[in-house]
């Protein structure tokens, strides 16, 4: 499993996982540069799930790809969605995005659900 991590992660062993978001919605844009302004030991791969990697990550993680709403994480062979997705990234981030971790002991049935109406209302929220 290490070799298909490997490739993945584009060749990049010490890389922590792969982010699949929605390339099509502004919002999820600014996460996805969010996150590579923040990486500062790129340890993520960014791709966008309208991407033929993105799509095949999407499927890999139980995901539909052409209703990219949720936020994948792709981490050491495990999938990773919305929320828990969200917050394994923060983490990976270094201080202090790694605080928000804290947020694990919030129910995740209930963090899904903020989850899931932001995701809902973003291109309402936030544009195209």
């Amino acid at each position: 499993m290490a070799e298909e991590k490997d490739s993945i992660a584009s060749g990049r062993p010490d890389r922590a996982g792969v982010v699949v978001f929605d390339g099509s919605c502004a919002m999820c844009s600014r996460i996805a540069r969010f996150i590579r302004e923040r990486d500062r030991h790129d340890r993520f791969a960014l791709e966008p799930a309208q991407s033929p990697r993105g799509s095949d990550i999407c499927r890999r993680c139980g995901v539909e790809p052409r209703d990219p709403s949720t936020l994948v994480l792709l981490q050491d062979g495990q999938c990773y969605v919305r929320s828990a997705a969200a917050l394994r990234i923060a983490g990976g981030l270094g201080f202090p995005w790694a605080l928000a971790g804290a947020a694990r002991v919030v129910p995740s049935p209930l963090r899904d659900a903020v989850y899931n109406w932001v995701a809902r209302h973003r291109h309402r929220l936030f544009g195209r």
